[in-house]
């Protein structure tokens, strides 16, 4: 028996499955996403998740179809706290800003659900941008 997957590529870099429509796809057509803790210590704080579209931040991911349609399926799914090992309640507002930013920066007259990210840098660390040397 092959334990190759049928259609993968090694050429096509590493697969990663969306928590939202479950279809695995290339890690470049993803938005990765993290969970922030808020809080003192690392005890009782508050947990928000925000997008990772440069693969840098720390700790677990969560990877998503970068559209609204996948945000509000992963939403209702519960797909973020599932992946994330996060309570429910935590905020993922953060994603969906990302995601309507980058949304309008493609123009309106394409849908969203139809294009392949291309994703490079996020509005969020463009205030934490460091240079790769």
């Amino acid at each position: 028996m092959s334990d190759r997957v049928p259609g993968f590529s090694p050429d096509a870099g590493p697969q990663r499955t969306c928590i939202a429509t479950r279809k695995v796809h290339p890690a470049t057509a993803l938005l990765r996403c993290v969970a922030e803790r808020t809080g003192e210590g690392g005890g009782s704080g508050s947990v928000r998740v925000v997008p990772d579209p440069g693969r840098r931040l720390p700790g677990r991911g969560a990877w998503i179809t970068a559209t609204v349609s996948a945000y509000e399926t992963a939403v209702q799914r519960r797909a973020f706290a599932r992946a994330l090992k996060v309570p429910v309640e935590a905020d993922t507002t953060p994603v969906m800003e990302y995601l309507r930013i980058l949304g309008e920066n493609r123009g309106s007259g394409a849908s969203m659900s139809r294009q392949v990210p291309h994703l490079t840098t996020s509005p969020v660390a463009e205030k934490e941008k460091e240079t790769d040397y």
